[in-house]
């Protein structure tokens, strides 16, 4: 599959984006998570965002929905 790694900048946009390929969502995070650097890297396959990076952390699938406003993640409190 094919993956983009988008660069955060530290206002919370885009800096860049690199292309990753890789037979699961796992093997993409690892990849992101060696290029990200220091900084922030958020990894999309498509439509879909797979994972953000803050400093060698991934953050889970299952809070994707927090990060985009809904899903089931963010309206359990």
């Amino acid at each position: 599959m094919i993956y983009r790694a988008f660069s955060m900048t530290t206002a919370g946009g885009y800096a860049g984006w690199t292309e990753i390929t890789a037979d699961s969502d796992e093997a993409a995070l690892a990849q992101a998570r060696r290029q990200s650097g220091r900084r922030p890297v958020d990894l999309w396959c498509g439509g879909r965002f797979v994972g953000r990076i803050e400093h060698g952390d991934v953050e889970p699938l299952e809070h994707r929905g927090e990060r985009d406003g809904g899903g089931a993640a963010s309206d359990a409190a």
